[in-house]
């Protein structure tokens, strides 16, 4: 069965251990967004929750494609060290919630993840050399804060993902 445009309903996520922000998108128009907090003290039982409640965020709106940004591997600005441990919680989070998504019902093809550069550069957000994580969001922030009052950073981001995914693929 082929889906009508009408049925494409997206999430977005600007997935990280600490506080995600999501989007949710039908037909250009965004339905819902919000941030996702983890609970708990425990590693695994942070990552079980927020699963757990976009598992939630996908049931309520019906989502039929997910997209989230990619994780890379950042060096601490102070010591420039790689961030190797949260890297791997970040790992952990997205195999978790990959496998939920697809037992969900969610097809592995509309499972999309784009690279920080790609969403940007979608948006036509200034990035590279000398430009520092901080300007990144900072730049998301300007970009939302006069549409959706009362917007987070993470938010900011997840809905930007979503908004370029939609881009990309042609809705």
């Amino acid at each position: 069965m082929v889906r009508k445009v009408k049925d494409r309903i997206i999430l977005g996520l600007d997935g990280s251990i600490a506080c995600s922000g999501y989007a949710v998108f039908q037909n250009n128009k965004r339905l819902a967004s919000g941030i996702i907090i983890p609970i708990g003290s425990q590693k695994y039982k942070q990552i079980n929750s927020m699963v757990e409640q976009i598992q939630e965020i996908c049931k309520q709106y019906g989502v039929t494609e997910f997209c989230i940004e990619d994780i890379q591997l950042q060096n601490n600005p102070v010591t420039h060290r790689p961030m190797l441990k949260t890297y791997k919680a970040l790992a952990e989070f997205r195999g978790h919630l990959k496998t939920v998504l697809v037992a969900s019902g969610i097809k592995d093809k509309n499972i999309y993840e784009y690279a920080p550069a790609s969403w940007r550069k979608v948006h036509k957000m200034k990035q590279g050399r000398g430009i520092t994580r901080e300007m990144l969001k900072e730049q998301a922030m300007t970009m939302l804060k006069d549409k959706i009052e009362g917007i987070t950073i993470d938010e900011a981001e997840a809905v930007l993902i979503a908004m370029a995914h939609i881009m990309l693929t042609g809705e």
